[in-house]
């Protein structure tokens, strides 16, 4: 039968210390149409928390090992691209929990013909843009240099190997009504940072059945794309933590 998609909610840090992931309790069936995209979820509202509000209860305050963030950049007429989605797959097998991936498509590659699904976002337009990506399949690592999918391993496993300077933890909740998605998320710095740090929250989505042009095995009319980048909760540059210094809790409030 036809996969459940499932949707996620990815937090993570300017510093990329750290990520939190937490599969939705339902499936937001976004719908894709034909070009021109129909997009249901276009309306973002951001809410900051004072941190006096709250007690703490998402997130632990010891140190804890860095986990690893790969955005890849991909696209549905790359026909070398379902190489590199095998190989994220089988990093994501290999390091479990430890690893999220978000699959950004972009590229004149990513623009569809007719009857194929249209994947690209503003924000990850924006991202294209910001790490400086021209090509596909590349992939950053924790925001460190774009690099093909053979130097992923490498940087995942250097970034495992350090301690996080910030722990983040998150829980969210679905209004099946409004088809809105609201984040609860809590920042416990174990170090201090030298300087500010920005908090990114995406929104991505799993098991999308849709056209894949593959150079290798042939066409896919119904292959099965995983961690798309559906959204961003947060501005594309971040929302800014002034100061953070070991100790400090930071809690925000997020809705899509």
């Amino acid at each position: 039968g036809t996969p459940k998609r499932r949707s996620w909610v990815f937090t993570y840090c300017q510093v990329l210390s750290s990520y939190a992931t937490i599969l939705l309790d339902k499936p937001l069936h976004l719908h894709f149409m034909k070009a021109p995209m129909q997009r249901h979820l276009a309306t973002l509202a951001l809410l900051l928390l004072h941190t006096s509000l709250y007690t703490q209860t998402l997130v632990g305050t010891g140190p804890q090992p860095r986990t690893a963030l790969l955005e890849e950049f991909t696209a549905i007429r790359c026909g070398v691209c379902p190489s590199a989605h095998a190989i994220a797959n089988s990093l994501e097998g290999l390091h479990g929990e430890a690893l999220t991936i978000i699959a950004v498509h972009g590229g004149g590659l990513a623009v569809p013909l007719a009857g194929q699904p249209d994947f690209r976002t503003a924000e990850g337009s924006a991202i294209w843009g910001v790490l400086g990506v021209v090509s596909q399949p590349q992939g950053s690592v924790n925001r460190r240099p774009i690099q093909g999918p053979n130097g992923w391993s490498g940087a995942i496993g250097s970034v495992l190997s350090q301690d996080s300077p910030a722990n983040i933890g998150l829980s969210t909740t679905y209004d099946v009504e409004t088809r809105t998605v609201t984040v609860e998320m809590e920042v416990y710095y174990t170090s201090t940072l030298s300087d500010e740090d920005r908090i990114h929250v995406a929104l991505t989505q799993d098991d999308i059945v849709g056209w894949q042009t593959d150079y290798v095995n042939g066409n896919h009319p119904d292959y099965i794309h995983r961690h798309v980048l559906r959204g961003l909760m947060t501005p594309v540059e971040g929302d800014p933590v002034m100061d953070p210094a070991e100790g400090a809790l930071v809690q925000r409030t997020y809705a899509m």
